[in-house]
């Protein structure tokens, strides 16, 4: 007799159901901030679904910069005086590694595919490389003078990393961890980030109040932007059409439309905003302002102000804050460990993957999403096993949700290699 996917699960142990449940409330869930308090040197996370501080982490000296592993198993916290990075599991919230790098980090990302860390050592004019397997220093890379900034491309071929004392952006290969070239920007280059595509760069110019736009195909600014005074975080939207700066000494965020190249708005927020993200549908903006110890969240279909939230303590930093995923994507990771329900295989993905049930299934709907929320397959499905193809699909994690005709839920993540 066909079974449903929760009449599956209920045949497990009580013990185990209990965890399952748990684990599916966690998944269902908000998204989760990550803020670094340079004064009280630890990290504020925060459930952006009741915009409250749930926990406190402590880590090292004056935490400067936040990335989170694709996966968002992981946060990765540069400590600006104790030149290292924390590595925080996502899951207990507790640090599970520490690791020397270069002086006086700031900047933090990782590869698309979540196996290298590069850290910004604005103190040694370097960009520490970091292997996120092993929490292993493999090296550093000689940059311009006062690193800040530094983001991957798509692709993860390239590095880009903003040096505010030479005011240039250094471009790195992944593939010879060498500067390929260097590319002349306004005065004070601060914030840095890739269009969806890899096509373009932007750059905050915190001492010019401008935008540099690079071609980063060729490796040349095409166009420069006046924007407010001193900005200093930049960001772009899942669709790549709108791009948002900090104006740290106007108090303001600039929504700059990149279809035309042009301000287009101008959003008061709170005192010295800083580093800046998006949820993960694109519909929320949030800024954290470093100077009143706020975070203000923008509704991004209509530039308002919506909510203040209140944390954190001189918060002036650099990255991307919110996980990718819900609270937390680590929920998902444990389920695959755990049920036998559904299974992937293999995981990573090279060029194809069976997708296995353990019962018979009719009319079930199968979703695979990106990391920025975008649909990449959709298709019903009926039987006990499913052939996933590659096809155009990048390397990266994805996301995918199983649901049977009695709209029971299942997620799952599979890597693409």
């Amino acid at each position: 007799m066909k079974k449903t996917l929760q009449q599956m699960r209920t045949n497990k142990t009580k013990g185990f159901f209990i965890l399952c449940f748990l684990l599916i409330a966690q998944i269902s869930g908000a998204q989760t901030a990550y803020i670094a308090n340079s004064t009280t040197s630890n990290v504020f996370v925060i459930d952006l679904t009741t915009n409250t501080a749930i926990d406190t982490i402590a880590v090292g000296d004056t935490p400067k910069g936040v990335a989170i592993s694709p996966d968002g198993t992981k946060i990765y916290v540069s400590n600006y005086y104790s030149n290292s990075v924390s590595v925080i599991d996502a899951v207990t919230n507790t640090v599970m590694a520490t690791i020397a790098v270069g002086v006086n980090p700031l900047g933090i990302c990782l590869s698309p595919d979540g196996s290298r860390v590069y850290v910004a050592n604005s103190g040694s004019y370097s960009v520490s490389l970091i292997d996120a397997n092993d929490n292993l220093l493999l090296g550093s890379i000689t940059v311009d003078v006062y690193p800040n900034a530094i983001a991957v491309s798509p692709n993860g071929e390239e590095v880009y990393v903003t040096n505010s004392g030479s005011n240039t952006v250094s471009v790195i290969s992944t593939i010879s961890n060498m500067v390929i070239t260097t590319i002349m920007v306004d005065e004070g280059p601060q914030g840095i980030v890739v269009s969806p595509d890899g096509t373009k760069l932007y750059v905050a110019n915190a001492a010019s109040n401008s935008v540099s736009i690079i071609d980063a195909l060729n490796y040349e600014v095409i166009n420069t932007l006046a924007v407010g005074n001193a900005p200093t975080g930049v960001y772009i939207n899942p669709d790549g059409n709108k791009i948002y700066v900090t104006n740290y000494g106007a108090n303001s965020v600039d929504v700059i439309d990149a279809i035309t190249a042009s301000v287009e708005d101008e959003i008061a927020v709170g005192n010295g905003p800083a580093a800046i993200s998006q949820s993960l549908d694109g519909s929320m903006i949030y800024v954290v302002n470093a100077n009143d110890n706020t975070i203000s969240v923008i509704n991004a279909a209509n530039n308002i102000v919506e909510n203040v939230i209140v944390g954190g303590e001189a918060v002036f930093f650099l990255g991307n804050f919110i996980s990718p995923y819900t609270n937390t994507v680590t929920a998902v990771s444990l389920l695959n460990n755990t049920s036998d329900v559904i299974s992937i295989s293999p995981n990573p993905l090279h060029t194809q993957a069976t997708i296995s049930f353990s019962e018979e299934q009719t009319n079930t709907m199968i979703t695979i999403t990106d990391l920025l929320g975008h649909e990449v397959k959709s298709l019903r499905f009926s039987g006990k096993q499913f052939n996933l193809e590659k096809g155009e699909m990048n390397e990266g994690v994805y996301a995918v949700q199983i649901i049977d005709e009695n709209q029971h839920v299942e997620n799952r993540k599979i890597v693409v290699q």
